[in-house]
């Protein structure tokens, strides 16, 4: 079977980019800096460094940014967890970015290709956790509906590991997260800041740049 899923409902990595250390501001302000340098020593007009920064390939970066986070996230299906699930392979499908940021962030959507009793083993697995205070609460605190917020997902164990085992896109998707959390070693946190640190890209791999850019940017950094 096929599971379509996302880091929206399998969170082992963010790939948010919009007001976060991904976003294209903040990941890449050292050499927003040289720029703004730039203009003040003369090397470039403003209208040349505003060209430059309005020139950012954000389908470019996104690209980066997304294969990067797969890349990462795949790794965090280790070879225990795949054999005992029964996890054939994952496909990268591809970031998903919102009309508007108002309510929702950017988010990787990829695909699991299991076996077709992949979600009773999981649900099995599951089991042992019906009971624990840690799995009841986290349950409880993500997924109860309240004003201005429905849920979709079982906030209970019981039903939680039903629909898991029914194949339930959410709660096999967040079995799966659980799982990779609680006995595979899982770290978001750990997962973004190689995420952060694996794009090794200059502002300067995105944009539009005049010919002799680079030669001004070398007088620059010689006085600075």
């Amino acid at each position: 079977m096929k599971l379509s899923t996302s880091t929206n409902i399998l969170p082992a990595i963010r790939v948010g980019m919009y007001e976060t250390e991904l976003d294209e501001r903040y990941k890449f302000d050292m050499y927003y800096e040289e720029l703004d340098g730039m203009v003040e020593n003369k090397l470039l007009t403003q209208d040349q460094a505003d060209e430059i920064s309005w020139s950012f390939n954000t389908k470019a970066y996104t690209e980066d940014v997304g294969k990067t986070a797969f890349d990462i996230l795949k790794a965090s299906f280790t070879e225990d967890f795949k054999k005992r699930f029964k996890i054939k392979k994952l496909i990268n499908d591809s970031v998903r970015s919102p009309a508007y940021y108002n309510f929702s962030t950017d988010e990787l959507d990829f695909t699991i290709e299991m076996a077709d009793n992949s979600p009773e083993l999981l649900a099995t697995a599951l089991e042992k956790y019906k009971d624990n205070e840690d799995f009841i609460k986290w349950l409880r605190d993500n997924f109860t509906s309240y004003d201005g917020f429905w849920s979709y997902t079982a906030n209970n164990p019981e039903e939680f590991i039903q629909q898991a085992r029914a194949g339930r896109e959410q709660e096999l998707s967040f079995g799966i997260y659980w799982i990779l959390k609680e006995e595979y070693d899982l770290s978001r946190e750990a997962n973004n800041e190689e995420l952060y640190e694996s794009l090794e890209g200059s502002l300067y791999d995105y944009v539009t740049l005049p010919d002799d850019f680079f030669e001004k940017l070398n007088k620059y950094l010689e006085v600075n």
